[in-house]
């Protein structure tokens, strides 16, 4: 072999095509392109297979990708609060007649939310009593405004939970208070209920 084609040759060997780590199976340029012959076609190596096709050779054409999932609707937690003294006598947990307006007032503000996810009603006591028997309380309490939102038709009963919390989170301290009546009027911020909806965002 003369000079001037060995030259040529190893010219061949160091700038031309050559195998990319990333393309198995076919030649590809300096840049890592795959080359095509002069139908278009890619160039194999003699390692390929049809296992190693590649999208726009050997007929393989990109998969469509899967539809991303929908977003949730975004939503927001509308808070209504009850004074129970609005709506039970002193350390009684059973409605008391007055109690019908502000919780029919209640059902037609859920009724009129177009999707509603889940009702928490939360009940709160004073702290007059032991911390047990208020948070019996509360929780009797709570079970009170759920029962009359269900028979109401406000929600379903399985969308709707209830919990007591007793005197847990006091709004006032009224420290100081000593006599029984004052205490109970002063406390009053802390005997009540808390109904928590799950509603779709108004966009």
């Amino acid at each position: 072999m003369n000079t001037r084609l060995l030259a040529a040759f190893a010219t061949f060997i160091f700038t031309g095509p050559a195998l990319a780590a990333g393309v198995p199976g076919y030649l590809t340029d300096s840049q890592d392109a795959i080359v095509h012959n002069n139908y278009g076609e890619c160039w194999h190596t003699g390692s390929w297979t049809p296992e190693m096709a590649v999208v726009g050779c050997d007929g393989k054409v990109a998969e469509a990708a899967p539809a991303p999932e929908p977003m949730p609707a975004p939503r927001e937690i509308q808070e209504v609060t009850l004074s129970a003294d609005a709506l039970f006598a002193f350390d009684r947990a059973d409605l008391k007649p007055g109690a019908v307006e502000a919780l029919d007032n209640l059902v037609s503000q859920i009724k009129g939310y177009d999707d509603v996810e889940r009702v928490r009603i939360t009940g709160h006591a004073d702290r007059i009593g032991s911390d047990a028997y208020n948070m019996r309380l509360s929780q009797r309490r709570a079970e009170s405004v759920k029962g009359y939102l269900v028979r109401q038709g406000a929600i379903s009963a399985d969308k709707i939970e209830a919990q007591g919390v007793g005197e847990s989170q006091p709004v006032v301290a009224c420290e100081g208070v000593k006599k029984r009546a004052a205490l109970i009027k002063c406390l009053a911020p802390n005997r009540r209920v808390v109904i928590d909806v799950d509603v779709k965002k108004m966009q």
